[in-house]
């Protein structure tokens, strides 16, 4: 160990023995305590140290916030605030509260609409489907004409 690599020693990690190196640190006492120049220099350090730990950064109200309002927001959380605004707003609660009823009718109405069978146990085909939900009963027109 010399006087330049002691120097690296404080300038990288300060004079607190236990943030130097484990391997270096026997090394960097050693000479501390045989030179005097390392000696002023760890006083000199030390100052600084002392400083450094005594500053306070002083930021002003609200700097965290502007700096995340500056930041872009995705497209997808752009999307979602669009459809959804923010949950103060009431207006979207009743909107929400009246489609699930109908949402979960289409729902049902979906998965059953391939169950239906007539009185000879086959299943109607989609169009005899459509004109019973319809309520319509021209396609049993047809047949009386013939």
């Amino acid at each position: 160990m010399n006087i330049t690599r002691f120097q690296q020693l404080l300038d990288a990690y300060g004079t607190r023995e236990k943030n130097w190196p484990e391997e270096e640190r026997e090394a960097a006492l050693a000479l501390l305590r045989s030179d005097a120049e390392c000696v002023s220099l760890m006083q000199h350090y030390r100052s600084l140290d002392e400083q450094l730990d005594d500053y306070v950064t002083r930021t002003p109200p609200g700097l965290g916030q502007k700096i995340l309002n500056q930041l872009p927001v995705p497209l997808i959380d752009q999307i979602i605030g669009w459809l959804i605004p923010d949950v103060s707003s009431q207006i979207w609660r009743p909107a929400i509260a009246g489609s699930l009823p109908l949402i979960l009718g289409m729902i049902i109405g979906a998965s059953t609409m391939g169950s239906f069978l007539d009185d000879t146990g086959t299943e109607n085909n989609w169009d005899e489907e459509i004109y019973l939900f319809a309520l319509d009963d021209t396609s049993l027109m047809g047949s009386v004409d013939e």
